[in-house]
């Protein structure tokens, strides 16, 4: 199984992590030696690699003709639900990963990389200004809670 090395920039001491395990948008792992916080960032092909596979995974080719709808391919938009699940995945994975808590300004802040990759996640896969526009409010009220 690959594995990402990634050494401490506080102590210098070598973490590894399985590269299965390192979501397409990167994670952050704590140093087993002094607490630090690691960025893991995927080699770009395996990035790309991650994300093609994603979207082959969640978009069918061909969107049947009787689900008309506001976006942009002719489907109906997604459900908010879906916008939360993503959402919710995404926050608990930073979670998991940070000390403090941080407040919604520094989500968006710390981790303006990963959410821009998850919103082009998300246009990919649910093509359309109103599913953006679904997205983003679910962003919002994600930030907005405590």
């Amino acid at each position: 199984m690959p594995v990402i090395v990634q050494r401490c920039l506080q102590c210098g001491s070598p973490s590894t992590c399985e590269t299965e395990r390192v979501p397409p948008y990167g994670a952050r792992l704590r140093c087993p030696e002094c607490g630090n916080l690691l960025p893991l960032v995927l080699p770009p092909a395996e990035a790309a690699a991650r994300e093609t596979d994603l979207l082959a995974e969640e978009v069918p080719e061909e969107q049947p003709a009787a689900a008309a709808g506001p976006c942009a391919d002719g489907a109906a938009p997604p459900s908010r639900a879906e916008a939360r699940r993503v959402l919710d995945l995404w926050l608990e994975e930073v979670r998991r990963t940070e000390a403090p808590p941080l407040s919604g300004v520094g989500l968006r802040d710390e981790h303006r990389e990963e959410l821009e990759r998850l919103r082009r996640l998300w246009t990919a896969s649910y093509p359309g200004p109103e599913s953006l526009r679904i997205f983003e409010e679910e962003l919002e009220k994600v930030l907005k809670r405590p």
